[in-house]
């Protein structure tokens, strides 16, 4: 799974104490009382990097800048990963469901509203069955759904829990970007084509202009002219090659 290293830039409260050249000063900070234990942990979060999961609620932001990063990912994997995420993330989805509906309880419900998708149990029905059950079934309810996107358990779907409740926006979005990518691999094939057509073309008109000045057969001078431009690209190409390597 791919992840992005981020980290939140805060406005330390005592900049000449607390952070210098992107270290906490926690030897000075201890000494001089600024800040207790937590705020030291959150002032470290906020300079050090750490993984993110990609798709969390920036997942927009986060592929696109990722796609524009093609010493990490290449333009051909960066389509095959898009199209591994939406196939892992519809088989999670499906496998989330059908836990629930698997489920001997017939406690526990799938809701899909503005906020995305959520696995939980039907509050109207189980308060009418008093309070001690109500707290055993949300207990009971807490740990299914925790099952479900935890990678250790043996339930585990597949996916976290943001994905599963975003799983609609994200489908909808990685579907999107496999599609622009599709129609922009279209047009610069088509772009190609047209190029060496028109190319062809003005290498054949300018062919008949030199035939009238020089007393040559002017299909021969547009064979002439393919060839030369065949090894000028043949060339080039190999010469770009080895300058890369070095």
């Amino acid at each position: 799974m791919i992840t992005f290293k981020k980290r939140f830039q805060l406005r330390p409260r005592r900049p000449e104490y607390t952070i210098k050249d992107g270290v906490v000063l926690e030897s000075e900070l201890i000494k001089n009382r600024f800040f207790d234990s937590k705020q030291i942990k959150n002032l470290k979060e906020s300079v050090e990097w750490r993984s993110v999961p990609l798709f969390n609620m920036n997942y927009p932001i986060n592929l696109y800048i990722l796609s524009k990063h093609p010493e990490i990912i290449s333009k051909e994997d960066y389509k095959k990963f898009l199209r591994q995420s939406l196939e892992r993330i519809k088989l999670g989805v499906l496998k989330a469901e059908e836990n629930v509906k698997g489920d001997g309880h017939n406690y526990l419900e799938i809701t899909n509203n503005y906020a995305g998708k959520s696995i939980w149990f039907s509050e109207e029905r189980v308060v009418k069955e008093g309070d001690d059950k109500y707290k055993k079934i949300s207990e009971y309810a807490e740990k299914f759904v925790k099952d479900l996107f935890d990678q250790n358990s043996s339930k585990y779907v597949g996916i976290t829990k943001d994905e599963y409740q975003l799983s609609n926006e994200i489908l909808e979005y990685i579907e999107k970007l496999i599609n622009n990518i599709e129609i922009a691999s279209k047009n610069k094939d088509v772009f190609k084509i047209k190029y060496l057509v028109a190319s062809i073309f003005l290498t054949f008109i300018i062919s008949l202009i030199v035939s009238w000045f020089v007393k040559i057969n002017a299909f021969i001078i547009f064979i002439v002219v393919q060839i030369v431009t065949f090894f000028q690209a043949f060339i080039g190409g190999w010469i770009d090659k080895k300058i890369k390597k070095r």
